[in-house]
């Protein structure tokens, strides 16, 4: 998958979009009331969408447990979580007024506090792989974090402002 993009819409809720490795696009709109489109394009520069699926939060839910293995995991994906078994990877964009933003990673001190590591900052669609202390995080950072599960939740409260 090719830069995921995430986009507020003031008044509507937020907006996803994506390249599929087929190089086909897809927007996924979230409505702050629970409703979701799901627009697919035949590339970047189509007039308008091929398909387009409405679906309620219900729905969404739905499709998303099924996406994400919770009814059928192939067997591939079954071998890579004993493989990772114990580890928690999560994707955090750092907000402008986040805790995190204009603070570097050795300052925050997250891995000796929270027991997190962050392994990637993606910034302006570039990927900075294993950021050093010294790294300033800025707000639209997307930060790759590695960790035990049970780990995030010192994270959230760190982020959150509960912990420092």
């Amino acid at each position: 998958m090719k830069a995921f993009r995430e986009t507020v819409l003031p008044g509507v809720g937020k907006k996803y979009s994506f390249l599929t490795e087929g190089g086909d696009l897809v927007v996924i709109i979230v409505h702050d009331e629970g409703r979701r489109e799901i627009h697919h394009f035949e590339g970047p520069d189509a007039d308008g969408p091929r398909d387009m699926l409405v679906l309620t939060d219900f729905e969404a839910d739905r499709l998303a447990s099924i996406l994400g293995g919770a009814f059928y995991r192939p067997a591939l994906a079954e071998r890579m979580e004993m493989a990772l078994e114990g580890v928690h990877i999560e994707w955090v964009v750092v907000e402008q007024d986040s805790v995190l933003s204009g603070r570097a990673i050795g300052e925050l001190e997250l891995r000796k506090k929270t027991g997190v590591s962050v392994v990637a900052v993606i910034r302006d669609e570039q990927p900075l792989v294993n950021p050093g202390p010294e790294l300033v995080f800025q707000a639209a950072d997307v930060l790759v974090l590695v960790g035990r599960a049970d780990c995030f939740a010192s994270f959230r409260r760190l982020v959150e402002g509960e912990e420092t």
